[in-house]
Formats: C-alpha cells, structure tokens, sequence
C-alpha cells in the first residue's frame, strides 16, 4: 500500500510542476511597428526630449514606460504603468498605477509581450527531467509492495531535507 501511495504522490508532484510551468511560461518582447490590440503588455522606449520632460527633475530620465495598452489612435497611446505594488496589513497586494496619454511624436519604438514558446518548452523540459531524477531515486530508495519488502532506504534525498525546528 505505502508504494502505491508514494506513486501517485511522485504523479501528482509531476502533473502539478508541469502545469505550473506551462501557465506561467516564458515571455520576451518584440518590436512592433503597428500598435497591438488593447490590454496587451508593452514596452515604449521614449525619444531623448521626451524622456527628459517626462521624468520631472529625477536625477535619470525615465526612457522607458511599460504597462497595458488601454487605446492607441493616429497620435496618441494610452498605457496603464505600475508605479508601485505592496502588501498591506492584510496581506492583499495594493497596486499603484497611472494611465498615461503618450503622444506618437514622442515613441522612439514600441515593443510587444509574447510567450516564447522555445524558452517555455526548455524549461518544461528542464523541470520535466528534474522531476523524473528526483522520483528514479524516491523509487530506488522506497521498499516494494507486499509480497516484495524492497531493500532498505540507503540514504536520505538532500534536496528534500528539512532541519529540525529548534
């Protein structure tokens, strides 16, 4: 019984690391020459005047804005930037954001947030084969069933070694 369970536990394990790694994925941006369709991630880089009539007397000029596209007509783009984000008393995130306006005239280039499905696919198989390491040496260390006692745990995997709460 105690191999049947530690089977569907090091199953578990697998499915829940590969679901995880394929939803949150790997992005890269790319440039656009047309702006994206709204509520896409994107980075504008701003041109030299208007980074530095942005920034506000900031000791660096802020040449770089990132957020969600809100709507982008012939001249203007409208953004929505995190400025800030924190945990309160309740441990709920609090997020400080603005929407800028951004006229055309002041877009040096634009890029766009895309899933890298080559970055997303190495690591899938990066975790796909650590979880496989992991349970080849949970099963050549566990016992059998119960007609086969297995051999006895020879050591103990480091990796999962907690240190005694003291």
């Amino acid at each position: 019984m105690r191999g049947m369970r530690s089977g569907r536990s090091i199953r578990a394990v697998a499915a829940a690391l590969l679901l995880t790694t394929t939803s949150l994925g790997c992005y890269s941006y790319k440039e656009t020459v047309t702006p994206p369709a709204p509520g896409s991630d994107v980075r504008v880089r701003l041109t030299n005047e208007a980074a530095i009539e942005r920034s506000n007397g900031l000791p660096e000029p802020v040449t770089t804005l990132e957020g969600e596209l809100l709507d982008s007509r012939s001249d203007m783009l409208e953004l929505v930037v995190i400025r800030d984000q924190l945990r309160d008393q309740f441990r709920q995130n609090v997020v400080f954001a603005d929407t800028l306006q951004v006229a055309t005239t002041e877009v040096q280039f634009m890029e766009v947030q895309e899933l890298s499905w080559l970055k997303t696919g190495i690591l899938a198989a990066a975790i796909g084969v650590g979880v496989a390491l992991v349970a080849s040496q949970a099963i050549e260390a566990g016992g059998g069933g119960e007609g086969d006692p297995g051999k006895e745990p020879t050591q103990i995997i480091d990796f999962f070694r907690l240190a005694p709460n003291r």
